[in-house]
Formats: C-alpha cells, sequence, structure tokens
C-alpha cells in the first residue's frame, strides 16, 4: 500500500498531508515512506520523503499555517538527484547532509525563505572525515564522522556569525 503521512484535528478523523500527487505533489513517488519536519520558530514545514532503502531523499516545503489547517500546498526543494541524505532545520535554516560532488559529504545551508540547493552554501566542507550522519542540538550542529574506522563525534557552533570549525568531542 502507498505510504502517507496524517495530521489530526480535534472532532475530525485522520487526514493525509503528505501523499502522492497531494497538495500539489506530483512528483511524490507512490510507494515512500514519509516523514515531517516542523522546525521552531519557522513559518514553514518539511516533508523528507525516503524511497525504498536509498539513502537519498527528497524534500518540499510548504507553509506551517497550510499544514496546521490540513491543506498544505507542497514544492519540491531537494530531489532524489541532488544526493542529499540527511535534513535538520532550524528557524529558516535548512541544513543538509549532501554527497553530491562530496563522496565524504559535506554540510550545505540553505534558507526556507528561498530554498534553492543550488544556492546553498557550505556549512562544513568535505574533508578526511567521513560525515556519516548530523543533529541539530540547541548550542550546536553535531557530526558523527568516521577517520580510518573508527567513529568520532565532532561539534560545529553554528550562531548569528555563521558556523564555525567543526572540533572533536571527546567521549
Amino acid at each position: 500500500a502507498a505510504a502517507r503521512a496524517f495530521i489530526a484535528k480535534e472532532r475530525e478523523r485522520f487526514r493525509p498531508v503528505v501523499a502522492a500527487a497531494l497538495g500539489g505533489a506530483k512528483d511524490i513517488p507512490e510507494f515512500f515512506l514519509p516523514s515531517l519536519l516542523v522546525p521552531e520558530e519557522s513559518q514553514h514545514a518539511l516533508a523528507i520523503v525516503r524511497e525504498g532503502a536509498r539513502p537519498e531523499v527528497a524534500v518540499y516545503i510548504a507553509e506551517q499555517k497550510d499544514l496546521a489547517a490540513g491543506r498544505p500546498r507542497w514544492s519540491r526543494i531537494i530531489g532524489f538527484e541532488d544526493e542529499v541524505i540527511a535534513v535538520e532545520a532550524w528557524r529558516d535554516e535548512i541544513l543538509v547532509l549532501s554527497r553530491k560532488g562530496a563522496p565524504n559529504n559535506r554540510v550545505l545551508a540553505m534558507n526556507a525563505r528561498s530554498p534553492r540547493i543550488a544556492r546553498a552554501r557550505v556549512v562544513v566542507a568535505e574533508g578526511e572525515a567521513v560525515i556519516q550522519e548530523m543533529g541539530l542540538a540547541r548550542d550546536a550542529l553535531y557530526l558523527r564522522t568516521m577517520v580510518g574506522g573508527i567513529d568520532r563525534l565532532e561539534r560545529v557552533p553554528i550562531g548569528f556569525f555563521g558556523a564555525g570549525k567543526p572540533a572533536y568531542v571527546k567521549t
């Protein structure tokens, strides 16, 4: 059966908010694994679409108020061909872990008000370490990296003046 993400309102039945051909999302695959990312202090919501076991995701954006009303109008901002494997967001900043043109992966950032992956700025450039995962916390962006088969945790301060350099976190 086809997958869908649902939202419920009081005294109503669950209604789908992410599905193939729903809310203008014409290019969502029929069979997919959906998740919603609703960043704090943002007017936008993101639908993250996984297709089967493939690591790349597609990302769609809609206004939070439309999502809350159960009638989102989705626009695709990242396609599977963009080779994005993870997404985080806070306020109007969307952070993506991308392998396109970077075999060891890199972290890119774009603004939710004009989200264009082609214009995304590099937050963490590809380096010797393979960036495997990322997680956004209140104080920084955390990266799980690997060098020579050894996993590491790195912290990237993100603030008003932009991102700092990744620093190894002793665990």
